[in-house]
C-alpha cells in the first residue's frame, strides 16, 4: 500500500506513468511496474524499482508504512514461488488470490474438482480488463477430460460451458493437467485454504451430479437389506454369512446371477452329494 499523497505527488511530477498508478477505493497501488515471463527478471526488476521509489521518498520527507505494503502478481503460468522483495530490510508479502467455498457433505471428489475450476473462471471474470490469457491447472484428469468431451450429462459440466460462453471472443482459457503436484508450495497452500474451508457450514444451495448421492443411496438400500436380513436367524445361510456387506465386497461386481446361486447352494450344503437322495 503506498500513501496516495505520494502517488499524487508522483504522477504531478510525471515521475511515473499514468499507467503506472491509480487510486482506488480506500487505498493507492503503483501498477505494472514489470512484465515479463522469468521470476528472477521479475523480481530484480521491481526490487529497482522498489529502492527508486524508496530513495525518492525519502529525499522528499515521506514515508512507506511496511506492514501495509504489498505486492499482488498477475500472471499466465502459474507460479508457485514467491519473489523475495524488501523494503526498509523488512520483506514484502506477495499477494495471491485465493478463494475457497463449501459444498454439501454428499459431492464427489468430481464434483469439487469442478467445482473449483468454476470458482477460477468467476475469479478471472473480474480480471478480463487486465488480461486475456490464462491457464487453469488441475490435478482432476477426470475433470479435465470431461470437460473435453463435452459431457453435458453431468450439469457441472453444462455450467463450466455457460461460464466460459460469457467470455469475449479473444479470450483464451488453456487447461492443464498436473499429474503429480505434492511438495510445490503453491498447491500446497492451496490445499491448506481448502481443508480449512471444510470448517464452514455446508453450503445446501450448491447444485451436484446425480450420480454423487448413489453411493448414498446404496448405503441406505443395503442397511434396510441387512435390517431384513438380521430377522433370518433361523436360515442356513444367515449362519454362514451374517453380514451381507462382506459378501458383496467379496463378491465385487458382475458375477452373474448363475454364479452366485451356485456358491449359496455350497455354503448351505444344497448340492447332488448331499440332497441326491430326496
Amino acid at each position: 500500500m503506498v500513501n496516495g499523497r505520494l502517488v499524487h505527488v508522483l504522477e504531478s511530477g510525471n515521475l511515473l506513468s499514468n499507467v503506472q498508478c491509480g487510486f482506488r477505493k480506500d487505498h493507492s497501488t503503483l501498477d505494472h511496474l514489470a512484465e515479463g515471463k522469468h521470476l528472477q527478471h521479475l523480481e530484480r526488476t521491481i526490487q529497482l524499482c522498489i529502492n527508486n521509489v524508496q530513495k525518492w521518498v525519502s529525499e522528499n520527507g515521506f514515508r512507506f508504512s511496511v506492514s501495509k505494503t504489498t505486492c499482488v502478481h498477475f500472471h499466465r503460468q502459474r507460479i508457485f514461488t514467491e519473489p523475495a522483495l524488501h523494503l526498509d530490510g523488512q520483506p514484502i508479502p506477495v499477494k495471491d488470490r485465493l478463494k475457497a467455498t463449501r459444498l454439501r457433505d454428499e459431492a464427489s471428489v468430481f464434483s469439487a474438482e469442478l467445482e473449483g475450476i468454476a470458482l477460477t473462471l468467476t475469479v478471472i471474470k473480474k480480471l478480463t480488463k487486465y488480461h486475456k490469457n490464462f491457464v487453469i491447472y488441475s490435478g482432476s484428469l477426470s475433470a479435465l477430460q470431461a470437460i473435453q468431451s463435452k459431457n453435458f450429462k453431468v450439469i457441472n459440466i453444462r455450467r463450466l460451458y455457460n461460464l466460459i460462453r460469457k467470455f469475449p471472443s479473444y479470450f483464451h482459457i488453456s487447461f492443464v493437467w498436473i499429474p503429480a503436484h505434492v511438495g510445490i508450495q503453491g498447491n500446497e497452500n492451496v490445499d491448506k485454504f481448502a481443508k480449512e474451508a471444510l470448517n464452514r457450514a455446508s453450503c445446501s444451495g450448491k447444485l451436484i451430479c446425480w450420480s454423487d448421492l448413489k453411493p448414498k443411496m446404496n448405503a441406505y438400500i443395503n442397511s434396510i437389506w441387512q435390517r431384513d436380513w438380521d430377522t433370518e436367524g433361523a436360515n442356513k445361510l444367515h449362519e454362514v454369512l451374517p453380514n451381507l456387506g462382506e459378501d458383496l465386497h467379496r463378491r465385487g461386481k458382475g458375477a452373474g446371477r448363475k454364479r452366485e446361486t451356485a456358491i449359496c447352494s455350497l455354503r448351505v450344503g444344497h448340492t447332488w452329494l448331499t440332497q441326491s437322495y430326496l
